[in-house]
């Protein structure tokens, strides 16, 4: 009688088990993080690549082409009118003019954002981490436009479907790419326009192709 109860508990738990995975809906998902969000004019990220070393990268941008991309001897800046590169390593700045025609790149949020989400299409949700302590989901994104230089998104979720824990971005020139675990993610606060200037130190040599 004992192993008939635990046997029909166990049918219990795998049937619920199979309806909860049956109601998760890779559309359903990817509208709930659209709706969650809303339309995105700013994001405030902290996220880090521990295969290229690149740890705590912070990145803010903001619509109008406007981006600040930092890390530990790099930073490079945009206010949508000139671009910084400023090296510490080197005591070195780089300032040049943005090329609107040119600004079809991964770092442009008006691109990825603007351009790339309303083409994106829920492909696959699997899940790609699962033990007693963790559970993570991978949402696969592809862009419906072929043509365009993004291919495809590969959104990394937490066990509620609703935390972005990292991304992967496949471009043309990027079969394989790194995925960026994402620490932190603020969307649409308030980011002022000085944010995305960089003020040029004293000691250090500048090169202004403007």
């Amino acid at each position: 009688m004992k192993n008939i109860l635990i046997i029909t508990i166990c049918f219990i738990k795998i049937a619920m088990n199979l309806l909860l995975a049956a109601d998760i809906s890779k559309e359903k998902v990817f509208n709930d993080l659209i709706k969650k969000h809303g339309i995105i004019t700013t994001i405030n990220a902290i996220c880090s690549n521990n295969e290229a070393d690149l740890i705590d990268v912070n990145i803010k941008a903001k619509q109008g082409n406007k981006y600040s991309i930092k890390t530990k001897h790099i930073e490079m800046f945009c206010d949508g009118i000139v671009i910084w590169n400023y090296n510490s390593i080197r005591k070195s700045v780089i300032i040049s003019n943005f090329d609107a025609e040119n600004s079809q790149n991964i770092f442009s949020l008006d691109n990825l954002f603007f351009n790339v989400l309303p083409n994106l299409e829920p492909i696959k949700l699997q899940t790609v981490v699962s033990n007693k302590k963790n559970k993570q989901y991978r949402l696969d994104l592809y862009n419906k436009n072929r043509s365009a230089e993004i291919k495809e998104v590969y959104l990394y979720l937490d066990q509620k479907l609703t935390k972005i824990e990292g991304i992967e971005v496949i471009t043309n020139n990027i079969k394989i790419a790194p995925k960026w675990d994402i620490k932190k993610l603020e969307i649409n606060k308030s980011i002022p326009d000085s944010t995305f200037r960089f003020k040029v130190p004293n000691d250090v040599d500048v090169i202004d192709t403007r």
